[in-house]
């Protein structure tokens, strides 16, 4: 064994459990959240636009990869919250047959899309690349 390799041991089932569920409780509320956000596009506050969706964003994109990578265990699944937040944010921001938007091109739109997108690359590559996340995360 080298310095760097660990023994694995095995895992319960109550442990898979746990991994498998929260797995899935976080893409719901990153699914959720990109839903949430999609809407408070246009949010006004006296006549003016707040970008407060684009501060969901990054607050989101930030604490559910790292929920999921703690819950998960699995650096790969840690990515999956972020997937899922951009693929639901794309779809609302295209136009339906009868030309509807729910994101739409104003400054506030661009700001959640450009905020999270961004966000998401910037934790998905300290996720990927280890410097950040508990010390037992898998390898893959």
């Amino acid at each position: 064994m080298t310095q760097d390799s660990k023994p694995r041991r095995s895992l319960s089932i109550g442990e898979y459990l746990i991994r498998i569920g929260g797995a899935v409780v976080v893409t719901y509320a990153a699914f959720g959240l990109a839903v949430v956000e999609s809407f408070t596009v246009p949010f006004r506050i006296g006549g003016v636009l707040v970008p407060v969706a684009a501060a969901g964003a990054i607050a989101g994109n930030i604490v559910l990869p790292r929920l999921m990578l703690y819950l998960a265990r699995h650096r790969g699944l840690a990515l999956l919250p972020g997937l899922v937040w951009f693929v639901v944010v794309l779809i609302a921001a295209s136009p339906t047959g009868e030309s509807d938007l729910i994101i739409t091109s104003g400054w506030p739109g661009m700001a959640l899309l450009l905020s999270g997108a961004a966000t998401i690359a910037c934790v998905g590559y300290l996720i990927v690349t280890r410097t950040w996340g508990p010390g037992e995360a898998s390898e893959s």
